[in-house]
């Protein structure tokens, strides 16, 4: 099961790809693409084939769209989830966005202190409802009686439908009958960030990588790319970012040899 996210080193003007092994968290490979294209991402999965990598059960991914038809092409076995982490960080940028546009308006139509509130507390919002506290609930309440229109009440409400359809759902048809019931609801209508959110959980075949989890028992939901990520913008620091992808992947040899096979 391997881990599969974009990555943008400091000082290299390319898009870069990493690769890790997702139950024993280790780099395996990263390397260069000219652009997001199927084409370069077969390329790039095609030299992962070549360096000995050819059975993979399973891919978690980034949302982009070249990743499905690429690893179809190169891994046709393989199946594929989108990482957790990635759809949420989509779906709050969406509702962070719908929440910026909202503060704004606030401030064009005479209210700037209620829209400077709106802006400085919209994060809170956006939080996992595990982790609000009671002052948390206070202030967000009092944010929302404040406000003549119930966007930012909706916007918890659809937060919070979106979570369920992937914390409590025990089937794809299931999650299928819930995202779907969005629609239906006219959710999309409500407003224009609220509708690229639900596009693209309708839109054919995106939503299908989304609930693999649900159909195959044995796929996790996310990847640890993103600490794979964190891992190798760590190494900018002593060697000031890496002008080559040649560069940046002689760190990782190094690297692998020191942590995975205790050599040097």
């Amino acid at each position: 099961m391997l881990c599969l996210d974009d990555l943008d080193p400091e000082r290299s003007t390319r898009k870069h790809l990493i690769i890790s092994d997702r139950i024993k968290g280790r780099i395996l490979y990263l390397g260069s693409l000219l652009n997001q294209s199927e084409e370069e991402v077969v390329r790039y999965l095609t030299t992962l084939k070549e360096l000995g990598i050819n059975e993979v059960t399973c891919f978690i991914v980034d949302m982009w769209m070249s990743f499905p038809l690429a690893i179809h092409r190169v891994y046709p076995e393989a199946k594929i989830q989108y990482d957790y982490f990635h759809i949420w960080e989509a779906v709050n940028r969406h509702l962070d966005n719908a929440m910026k546009e909202y503060s704004r308006y606030l401030r064009y139509t005479g209210f700037p202190e209620l829209a400077k509130r709106v802006w400085c507390y919209r994060r809170t919002f956006l939080k996992h409802p595990k982790r609000y506290t009671e002052k948390n609930k206070k202030l967000m309440n009092e944010i929302i009686l404040s406000c003549r229109q119930g966007l930012l009440a909706n916007i918890l409400v659809l937060k919070d439908r979106i979570r369920d359809i992937f914390e409590n759902s025990l089937s794809q048809d299931e999650a299928y009958k819930k995202k779907n019931k969005l629609y239906f609801e006219g959710w999309h209508k409500k407003n224009r960030h609220f509708k690229k959110i639900i596009k693209s959980f309708i839109s054919i075949p995106t939503c299908e990588y989304m609930f693999t989890y649900l159909k195959e028992p044995d796929v996790l939901t996310s990847g640890n790319s993103e600490n794979s990520t964190k891992l190798v913008r760590s190494w900018k620091d002593p060697r000031y970012g890496f002008r080559t992808t040649k560069g940046l992947q002689d760190h990782l040899k190094l690297y692998q040899k020191m942590k995975y096979l205790g050599k040097i």
